[in-house]
């Protein structure tokens, strides 16, 4: 009889354990760690348009390929915004009436 008593306990802690790893090991997150978006001017897409995207990103890179004009506001953390070619590829502001046309504007993010 002693043996079964020193046995069910050891059971009843490792289903336990077992319990408790399962639920760490299957749990999923909404949040991705990193995104890229590429962006190509001369085919109409908007900086503006791929910041926006994925928003649970933790961080975003926008690979711009050519001369874009708009006026980006960057409003979220962690943005790396990267030109494919450093001679011809970038921001070119739209309008240039006030201070806030410009190319780039980071409004309350950090990391850009």
């Amino acid at each position: 009889m002693r043996p079964t008593r020193n046995v069910l306990p050891k059971i009843t802690v490792v289903v336990g354990l077992l319990i408790v790893q399962s639920s760490f090991e299957g749990g999923t997150t909404n949040a991705q760690t990193s995104a890229t978006v590429k962006v190509k001017c001369a085919q109409g897409d908007s900086i503006n348009k791929a910041i926006g995207q994925h928003p649970n990103a933790e961080s975003l890179v926008v690979e711009i390929s050519g001369m874009c004009s708009e006026n980006v506001v960057v409003t979220r953390d962690r943005v790396t915004l990267r030109g494919t070619d450093p001679a011809g590829d970038g921001i070119q502001a739209a309008l240039n009436a006030s201070q806030i046309d410009a190319a780039l504007w980071v409004k309350g993010a950090h990391l850009v």
